[in-house]
C-alpha cells in the first residue's frame, strides 16, 4: 500500500519466505518477507547474515552458534512460531546471552492511529522506506535504518514496544527503544505535540528518527550514512552511532 492508503501490489509468503507470486513485491519495493531488504539475487538481509528462502537456511554460520547450536538454521527450524530479524538468535529459542530479547506487545489503537495501511508490518516498512528515500537516502541506506529499527522494536516496527520485562520510566520504548523520560524521549514528546499526535504514533516516531539524524546525529551518523554504499556499512553506522541510549 502507498502512503495514500492505496493498494499497489500484494503477495503472500510461505513459512520460509518464498513469495507465492512470481518475484513477490520486488517490482514495487526491495522490502518484502518480514519487512527485510531483499537483494537482486533473492537473498534476504537480516542484519548479521544473508538468508536464502529457497533453502530455508542462512548462507553463513551463526555468529552465536556456540549458544544456538544451529549454524545455518532459520528460526530453529520453526518459521511459523519464530522470527530472526538479527540473523543471530531466533526468538523461538531461549534468550541468547548478550542480545536484547523482546516480549511481543500488540500495537495499540493510539500507537497506529492514522492510515489503515500502517496496521501491518509490510506497510509500516513501506511507509518508512518512502519517507526516507523521499528525503534523499538510497535503498541501502534506508535498509540500514529499517533493519536496526525492526530489530530494536521486537521484529515488528511496533511504536508501542517496551524493552523486554520492563514497562516503566527508564526502560526503552518505541521503534528505536528510546529511554522513556530521558532527553531523547522528551524531544520525541515535543515533536508529537507539534504534530498533534501521540508519541506512540508510528508516523511521529519515523519523523523523529529523521529529526535526530538532521540534528544531534547529523555529523556522527547522517553524514557517514549518506556516504555509505553498501547495506553492511549502513547497518554498521546505525548500530555504532545511532543505537545508543
Amino acid at each position: 500500500m502507498s502512503v495514500d492508503d492505496e493498494i499497489e501490489a500484494t503477495t503472500n509468503y510461505e513459512a520460509y519466505g518464498n513469495p507465492t507470486t512470481k518475484e513477490g513485491l520486488s517490482s514495487y519495493t526491495p522490502f518484502g518477507f518480514s519487512g527485510s531488504y531483499t537483494d537482486t539475487t533473492g537473498l534476504i538481509y537480516l542484519i548479521n547474515r544473508y538468508y536464502d528462502p529457497l533453502k530455508g537456511q542462512f548462507i553463513s554460520v551463526d555468529p552465536l552458534v556456540a549458544q544456538t547450536g544451529q549454524p545455518y538454521s532459520y528460526t530453529g527450524g520453526d518459521p511459523v512460531n519464530g522470527v530472526d530479524p538479527s540473523g543471530m538468535c531466533p526468538y523461538s529459542l531461549e534468550v541468547c546471552p548478550g542480545l536484547p530479547q523482546y516480549q511481543y506487545s500488540p500495537p495499540t489503537t493510539i500507537a497506529l492511529k492514522g492510515p489503515s495501511n500502517l496496521l501491518t508490518l509490510a506497510s509500516r516498512v513501506r511507509y518508512a522506506y518512502d519517507y526516507f528515500t523521499a528525503r534523499g537516502l538510497d535503498a541501502y541506506q534506508t535498509a540500514g535504518i529499517l533493519g536496526n529499527l525492526e530489530y530494536e522494536s521486537g521484529g515488528n516496527l511496533n511504536p508501542a514496544q517496551w524493552q523486554f520485562g520492563c514497562t516503566v520510566a527508564g526502560c526503552g520504548r518505541g521503534i528505536a527503544q528510546w529511554t522513556v523520560d530521558a532527553s531523547r524521549w522528551q524531544n520525541l514528546v515535543i515533536l508529537a505535540g507539534k504534530m498533534h499526535m501521540s508519541p506512540l504514533n508510528y508516523q511521529v516516531q519515523v519523523a523523529f528518527v529523521w529529526q535526530e539524524l538532521q540534528s544531534d546525529y547529523y555529523s556522527s551518523t547522517y553524514l557517514p550514512l549518506k556516504a555509505s554504499t553498501t547495506i553492511q556499512k549502513a547497518v554498521s553506522i546505525i548500530e555504532l552511532f545511532y543505537d545508543v541510549p
